[in-house]
């Protein structure tokens, strides 16, 4: 992911000394089952069934710093993968509505990027990627953990 997508106030802090990462207070991916829109967490039916917080990540192998989340243990069907900025603001037990900036339909082992065009106000459409093994897409059957390093 682009890093000039993020708002120009965010600040991503360090944890320790000992993290190879910062963690960026808001920024989240909010996972729901099947094709579906997305809302913020209200202890309901439509809840998100998990949410992945975004890193600001060293790679070692690059020595790059690259915006990442990874939603696991997630059992095999369709997902709406959903991007927020405020995640922080959703309280579960009040209704606060966030604004999502991007989602897209994922399903199998999935790598989904949330293109910067998005994010500029353009409506590229969903971006999907399902079962298809072109060798760089990373889709594998049978596999229902999703990842997306953020180049």
């Amino acid at each position: 992911m682009e890093p000039d997508i993020f708002p120009e106030d965010l600040v991503c802090a360090r944890l320790s000394e000992n993290h190879d990462y910062d963690t960026c207070p808001g920024i989240a991916v909010y996972v729901f089952e099947g094709d579906t829109t997305p809302q913020n967490i209200q202890d309901a039916e439509g809840d998100p069934v998990t949410t992945a917080n975004v890193r600001f990540e060293h790679d070692s192998e690059t020595g790059d710093w690259q915006y990442r989340y990874t939603a696991g243990f997630l059992s095999p069907g369709m997902y709406t993968v959903a991007l927020t900025f405020q995640a922080d603001e959703d309280d579960p037990e009040v209704n606060t509505p966030i604004d999502f900036v991007d989602s897209a339909l994922a399903g199998e082992r999935t790598v989904e990027d949330f293109p910067t065009d998005n994010f500029l106000g353009e409506d590229a459409g969903d971006e999907e990627e399902n079962g298809t093994d072109n060798g760089t897409d990373g889709v594998e059957e049978d596999d229902a953990q999703y990842h997306s390093p953020f180049p």
